[in-house]
């Protein structure tokens, strides 16, 4: 029977551990240990594009594959670049890396086979998800989804199994312990359970003997193991596991989750910023998985931003910094974003927390750390409130500086903003179009909307060809622009008529009529309509005109078009039904349109209106 370490069997630790009593602890940025291969090797550089594993010898060398560049590069103990081992493999080659205590290298293929280096020489050709060398006796462990190879020091046959499909489901990354009481131990992260299965081989090895869940980490549990790397600490013997923290993501942010050899919590490696020499620096473990994670053997950790170009390998020191964890919440009717910014930290940069996705950390304990709502559209931020804090962040303020020395919960309150209607209609014989200064009227195509409570809006109306906008009913009144300030509902009529007509002109003692065609008819004098083509929420009009002048077109659903015509005979008008008219179609799959046309001389004789009725279909092309 698995025995599970948690607070259950822990409760002295656990509530030594429990927050607001006691601090969790991080390690101290070291800095950026490599970013690739350094000029004049070769010149200018080259960058690495897939950092997805690390491995340190007892000797300090370092290896980093460098998985899209098909190689394995290696530093010496300073960082200096040294040499590097080019796969033969031109569709794949090492990810994660392991090393013995004669320097023999191993590199797993991403989720293929494992191969001894230089040479690249087979030791299992099964598909594998990771590698571990036993620092007790140099045996080879390699995962297998659902149960782990052992293999003789050197890569030797095939010696024994652990676990199975009844222990394991969906292992990724393996680690042995050579450390005290734990020495020989080892460590599977089952991503089918989100947990790590804790093996002694001396013992039964099919049979985990414990299993630690993440519990007491910030986010209370493990958040996704697929692709993960394991390592112990080889002077205290704790097990360091890398989570990513934002499950689904293709770059997830990732965090290093420290446990005592018992599987307590300890603490949560600082994943997006430091203090150096007084100085913040800000960093991140982003990364396409998998990331790469070692430790030396003073306990100096090495950890990869992962399978991404431009990737890096960042390094943590040995020693310890007290934290203090923070959770923040939002509350309320409304909604909106929660982010934490640092001093000296561009705005902008990932900094601990980014709620909705990331809404608990760890921060170095006493840190000053300034915590931002945004509200979401139509919500408004109502205050914030301090657990155990209630003089701090008062008012509506939405920037909360606080200086963290214990564990803190911070909630953000946003406020749901009512919403009221504004209705427009058109009036009037004449046509014409009105439209909003704020996004949402767009009349003929949308002739009411909703907006904030208090929202100003700025009502614009544009007669058509023929037509003249006469003025403003309802909520305003005039010709010119109709100003709103919505504190309630309100309706606004456009009256377009339109323009009379000139009086005859005598000439040679009879009286000429301007040509100008009832809107309701579907030809006018000089104008002739000719032939329609459709082709889904397009189509094109022939129209024949009697000289020059200009032909537009305009239309509930209909984006307003316009041809000029440089002298007598046929037009051709390409009509398009608006971002409106094109969903009305793909709900209805038919829609008629009744398309107002107005043709406009040169010269200053009276234009022309008409109107005809367009019947789109769905189905025809685009």
């Amino acid at each position: 029977m698995t025995r599970r370490l948690s607070c259950a069997m822990l409760v002295t630790l656990c509530m030594a551990l429990a927050p607001g009593q006691a601090q969790a602890i991080t390690h101290p940025f070291a800095g950026v240990f490599a970013t690739g291969i350094p000029a004049p090797f070769p010149s200018p550089g080259q960058p690495f594009d897939g950092a997805c594993g690390v491995a340190v010898s007892p000797s300090g060398l370092t290896y980093v594959s460098d998985y899209n560049n098909h190689r394995i590069v290696a530093f010496g103990a300073g960082g200096e670049y040294l040499t590097n081992y080019s796969s033969p493999d031109a569709d794949n080659s090492p990810c994660d890396l392991a090393v013995d205590s004669s320097g023999q290298l191993y590199g797993n293929g991403l989720h293929q086979g494992v191969v001894r280096i230089p040479g690249f020489i087979s030791v299992d050709p099964e598909r594998a998800t990771g590698i571990a060398v036993s620092p007790v006796d140099d045996s080879l462990y390699v995962a297998h989804r659902d149960h782990v190879s052992v293999y003789g020091a050197g890569g030797s046959p095939l010696e024994a199994t652990i676990g199975g499909p009844g222990t394991l489901g969906d292992a990724y990354g393996v680690a042995v312990s050579g450390s005290g009481p734990t020495a020989g131990y080892v460590y599977v992260a089952d991503a089918a359970d989100q947990t790590v299965k804790v093996f002694d081989p001396a013992g039964d090895p099919q049979e985990a003997i414990a299993t630690i869940d993440g519990a007491g980490t910030p986010a209370g549990g493990f958040s996704d193991l697929t692709d993960t790397d394991l390592a112990v600490v080889p002077t205290s013997g704790n097990l360091l596991v890398a989570d990513n923290l934002q499950r689904g993501f293709e770059h997830p942010f990732a965090a290093i989750e420290e446990f005592a050899p018992n599987g307590a919590y300890l603490g949560q490696i600082s994943h997006w910023t430091t203090t150096v020499n007084e100085k913040t620096t800000s960093f991140a473990l982003v990364h396409g998985q998998p990331t790469g994670l070692a430790v030396d053997a003073a306990g100096a950790i090495y950890v990869t931003s992962g399978n991404e170009e431009g990737s890096i390998l960042y390094r943590f020191g040995g020693g310890s910094i007290e934290t203090a964890q923070v959770e923040v919440a939002a509350a309320g009717a409304g909604g909106g974003r929660i982010s934490s910014q640092l001093s000296g930290v561009p705005s902008g940069n990932f900094t601990g927390i980014d709620c909705g996705t990331l809404c608990t950390t760890e921060f170095e304990r006493g840190l000053a750390v300034t915590f931002k709502a945004e509200p979401k559209p139509h919500s408004v931020f109502a205050g914030w409130t301090v657990a155990g804090n209630p003089g701090a962040c008062t008012g509506t303020t939405p920037n909360c500086r606080l200086a963290l020395f214990s564990a803190t919960d911070i909630t953000a309150k946003f406020a749901e903003i009512p919403q009221r209607t504004l209705t427009v209609s058109r009036e009037g014989a004449g046509f014409g179009s009105v439209s909003s200064s704020l996004a949402g009227i767009e009349c003929g195509e949308s002739c009411s909307a909703g907006y904030d409570q208090g929202a100003k809006v700025t009502l614009t109306a544009e007669a058509s060809p023929g037509s003249e906008f006469v003025g403003w009913s309802g909520a305003c009144s005039g010709s010119g622009e109709c100003r709103l300030t919505l504190g309630a509902d309100a309706a606004v009529g456009a009256r377009f008529e339109p323009i009379p007509r000139p009086a005859p002109i005598a000439r040679g003692g009879a009286a000429e009529v301007p040509a100008i065609s009832d809107p309701g008819l579907t030809e006018g004098p000089g104008v002739r309509l000719g032939a329609l083509r459709l082709k889904g929420a397009r189509a094109t009009l022939e129209v024949t005109v009697p000289g020059p002048g200009a032909l537009s077109a305009s239309g509930s659903g209909l984006s307003p078009a316009k041809v000029g015509a440089k002298r007598a005979g046929v037009v051709t008008l390409s009509l398009a039904l608006s971002k409106a008219g094109r969903r009305a179609l793909g709900r209805k799959g038919r829609l008629p349109v009744k398309v107002h046309l107005g043709f406009k001389p040169s010269g200053g004789a009276a234009p022309v209106l008409l109107a005809k009725t367009v019947v789109f279909k769905r189905g025809r092309g685009k």
